[in-house]
């Protein structure tokens, strides 16, 4: 299983069932489909490609959440 694929299950089963963040973001998985695209456009605009490294400053946020996703559809 890749990583890009992960989302295709809570997609189809739960798309409404909430993500949380330490009480401070809430969003179900469609906005996080939603989000993951254009990160994914921005990373392509930026000249990202298959098999680049990329770095993330980040950690255990939706940020992080949506890159982790966002990356490797690369």
């Amino acid at each position: 299983m890749l990583i890009k694929h992960l989302l295709h299950t809570p997609l189809a089963t739960a798309p409404e069932q909430e993500i949380v963040y330490w009480d401070l973001n809430r969003y179900t998985y469609r906005p996080l489909r939603s989000r993951i695209g254009p990160l994914d456009s921005g990373l392509a605009n930026l000249g990202v490609m298959s098999g680049d490294t990329v770095a993330v400053m980040d950690w255990g946020s939706h940020r992080n959440l949506e890159c982790y996703f966002a990356i490797p559809k690369r």
